[in-house]
């Protein structure tokens, strides 16, 4: 027998309730978080990620760049698809870092928004 099948075994046996409990709250306070800098958010429906829609015209790559020189890391949406223009974030991590990191997220936005900083734009 696998280790997995002795961790799945388990979770029958005592029920995943609380953890599934836990992930939603997570997603849901994730989600109030994020809309306020991101009107379009989609996944999270039984995962444990986000897609998110880059406001005006900023690269996923370019905004990865940037979050990544902020120590977050998000993925750049053209990696999952052909779409330039989101992001991917994961709610998986431990709950402090990941309401820094989307408090930073949000922050980057809000900032890159504002007339005279608009580094990230397409070219």
């Amino acid at each position: 027998s696998s280790i997995g099948q002795h961790a799945a075994l388990e979770a029958f046996r005592h029920g995943t309730d609380k953890m599934v409990a836990k992930y939603v709250e997570k997603r849901d306070h994730s989600a109030e978080i994020l809309r306020q800098a991101f009107p379009d958010i989609s996944g999270a429906q039984g995962a444990f990620y986000f897609f998110l829609k880059l406001p005006i015209d900023i690269t996923d790559v370019g905004f990865v760049n940037h979050m990544a020189h902020r120590g977050v890391v998000v993925l750049p949406g053209s990696a999952f698809s052909q779409h330039k223009d989101y992001i991917r974030i994961s709610f998986a991590a431990e709950t402090k870092n990941l309401n820094k990191g989307l408090e930073l997220i949000c922050e980057s936005i809000n900032h890159i928004l504002q007339p005279h900083n608009r580094k990230l734009k397409k070219t």
